[in-house]
């Protein structure tokens, strides 16, 4: 069983229409962007989850079966892009080799109590079912 593997896209960056009850939420007028709501909502970046880069670190997994038996899983770090301008953030993209190591040791960190061994290979993280 897959839990909490993250997020794998945020797009309320690169949206071009919000409700009128968003911005009237941060006190913004009729002419506010949704630019102008990201900026309010998360002050340009300090607060929520635009600030804390682990949210920008995720995963994807594979299934791999044999017949009808789950046989082993292929978990891809990815970067969500916490660094990149606003326009480029939320697109997921396979993390490098530091960041895809840092993930798959949070994550075979916290799968061990479960018993399940992850093994790295090439930025990739193997489970053998």
């Amino acid at each position: 069983m897959l839990h909490g593997i993250g997020t794998f896209i945020f797009q309320i960056e690169t949206m071009k229409f919000l409700p009128a009850e968003a911005y009237q939420r941060y006190g913004l007028g009729d002419r506010a962007t949704p630019a102008d709501f990201i900026s309010a909502r998360y002050q340009d970046g300090t607060r929520g989850h635009a600030a804390d880069p682990l949210q920008w670190e995720q995963m994807f997994a594979t299934c791999e079966f044999v017949g009808e038996s789950l046989a082993g899983l292929r978990l891809y770090p990815i970067d969500l892009g916490h660094q990149r301008p606003r326009t480029g953030r939320g697109r997921p993209m396979l993390a490098d080799q530091v960041m895809a190591d840092r993930i798959l040791a949070g994550v075979a960190r916290r799968s061990a109590k479960y018993g399940t061994r992850i093994e790295r290979q090439d930025g990739i993280g193997l489970v053998q079912v």
